[in-house]
């Protein structure tokens, strides 16, 4: 999102990570930035498709993935996942771009996507916000 490039340029991820998810193939960073109270959640869905039944890392003999004229055919897309994150410090979860309070046992990913949460306090947000102007 080009709104939030000047966050993404100036923020820091931190070295481990402040929130973790039991969901397979579910990555979780998160970023502090300097001046500022508060941290960045960044889940990101990786699964968009399954094969092989497993969903191996790497194909074998046996995958059924197969190119025709037009695609890479023999999979199937995958659909939205709600995932749980288990964060390390307390303090209310905002969706960054619209300012809503999230359950962080509710998360809704879209395959191959992310969200970007802001964890702490109200005014903490406020400040971020009008700082960087979205």
């Amino acid at each position: 999102n080009a709104v939030l490039l000047p966050l993404f340029q100036k923020w820091c991820r931190e070295g481990k990570p402040a929130a973790v998810s039991p969901t397979a193939d579910v990555m979780v960073n998160t970023f502090i930035l300097p001046g500022f109270k508060g941290r960045f959640v960044l889940p990101l869905n990786t699964l968009i498709a399954t094969w092989d039944k497993t969903n191996p890392y790497r194909t074998n003999a046996n995958t059924q993935l197969y190119s025709d004229d037009e695609n890479l055919q023999g999979f199937t897309w995958a659909k939205e996942r709600k995932i749980k994150l288990n964060l390390a410090a307390k303090g209310e979860l905002r969706d960054l771009l619209t300012g809503k309070v999230v359950n962080p046992a509710e998360i809704i990913l879209p395959p191959g996507q992310g969200r970007v949460f802001f964890q702490g306090s109200k005014a903490e947000f406020d400040a971020v916000k009008k700082h960087f102007k979205f």
